[in-house]
């Protein structure tokens, strides 16, 4: 199977709409309108190969009516403190990525899925909206290793 690409059968087992809501409310976002939105851009998203052009692109997409156009699908250009831990410097926010997608991209078991999601979450890469674009990214490695889509609620460090 080429890499971004998922059997028609496979893409039509991974319903996003429940893990779309829950995700969208866990950052405060409690908005039919907003989890239906989310829907399609999901449905661009996971027939996309995982590259840092498309993590910027789905950022992009899902920070309409959130952020200005300015910010969207743009690397954060400060030093982050989130929950109390350091993020990647910010000016190595692209490189991270690479490195991230080279190590984590073909991973198929839940466990290293989770430490995937956690490790991006570190490397923070936007200002705003890193919480909703990792979850959508790790139910994009979800879906390429057939497993059933998931919305984590806590923190794995």
């Amino acid at each position: 199977m080429k890499k971004g690409k998922l059997p028609q059968k496979k893409r039509r087992a991974f319903s996003a709409k429940e893990w779309i809501r829950e995700s969208n409310l866990l950052d405060g976002v409690d908005s039919r309108k907003e989890d239906a939105r989310c829907v399609p851009i999901w449905d661009w998203f996971v027939r996309k190969p995982l590259s840092v052009k498309n993590i910027q692109e789905l950022h992009n997409k899902m920070m309409v009516g959130h952020l200005p156009a300015a910010l969207r699908g743009k690397w954060r250009e400060s030093s982050l403190l989130v929950g109390g831990t350091k993020t990647v410097d910010w000016e190595s926010v692209p490189y991270q990525l690479d490195l991230w997608i080279e190590r984590w991209r073909g991973v198929v078991q839940w466990d290293k899925i989770k430490e995937a999601h956690a490790e991006l979450e570190r490397i923070h890469p936007f200002m705003e909206g890193n919480g909703r674009v990792a979850r959508m990214v790790m139910n994009w490695q979800l879906a390429h290793a057939c497993l059933q889509p998931r919305c984590i609620k806590e923190v794995f460090a």
